[in-house]
């Protein structure tokens, strides 16, 4: 009589390839052909989306200094501007882009990205850019208003 516990079993195989079996529960192709549950599920209809903009350490600093006066965080802080300023819809200056800076995130709702696509198309230029050229001209104005 064999024992249940293959520790106890008293006829061991030599050969270990011989003990081995393969995967019984799933085939290679079903593995394949189950459906993801990420699929399946809906967007939120109030996700953000991040446009990260580069950012020079000067220009960081005013931004942790401004964000600090007003009690947020540099990413909430620069989306808010940001979302402010597609909204007023004005003419800004081309101002020199350097896209080596440290990036800052500001999030965005569908509508305001929607707005900074029609600047991108407007000035052929990257979402980064748009946006950097939107919040520079920004931050001056919030930098004169503070001095």
């Amino acid at each position: 009589m064999s024992s249940f516990n293959p520790m106890f079993r008293t006829k061991q195989p030599k050969n270990k390839a011989e003990t081995k079996q393969a995967n019984v529960r799933k085939t290679k192709t079903e593995e394949k052909t189950t459906v993801r549950a990420e699929d399946n599920r809906k967007t939120r209809s109030d996700k953000k989306r991040d446009v990260k903009i580069p950012f020079s350490e000067d220009e960081r600093q005013v931004i942790k200094r401004l964000s600090q006066k007003n009690s947020s965080t540099p990413t909430s802080y620069l989306g808010k501007l940001l979302s402010q300023a597609l909204k007023m819809k004005i003419d800004y200056p081309e101002v020199e882009y350097n896209p080596k800076g440290k990036p800052y995130p500001a999030k965005l709702t569908s509508s305001d990205m929607d707005l900074l696509f029609e600047y991108k198309v407007m000035w052929d230029c990257s979402y980064k850019q748009a946006a950097y050229r939107i919040i520079n001209c920004c931050l001056q104005y919030e930098k004169g208003e503070q001095l």
